[in-house]
């Protein structure tokens, strides 16, 4: 599966915008959640739209199990990393810290 990889886009993101934003929170003494949140996304939209964005490529084994209604997907951290483009590895490295 290949996929943009979020998670990559997100440390930059993250390393870009964070200290830009806090530059101002400090100057300004007052911190505008809405105006951050929609640089932030901004940045992350226009960083997965961009034609050369950051790809990752990931192969999985699917698991699947028998259920009354016929054969489903077991989820796992591995194809919920994969389908989210490595943002879920990211994001688990974040909560651990």
């Amino acid at each position: 599966m290949t996929s943009i990889d979020l998670g990559k886009i997100t440390i930059e993101t993250i390393d870009k915008v964070l200290p830009n934003l806090i530059d101002e929170a400090f100057s300004k003494g007052k911190i505008d959640e809405k105006k951050q949140q929609a640089v932030i996304i901004q940045h992350m939209l226009n960083s997965i739209n961009d034609p050369n964005a950051p790809k990752i490529k990931t192969n999985i084994n699917v698991k699947l199990v028998k259920g009354d209604k016929g054969w489903l997907i077991e989820p796992d951290e591995e194809l919920a990393n994969a389908l989210s483009g490595n943002l879920y590895s990211v994001a688990k490295k974040f909560q651990s810290k």
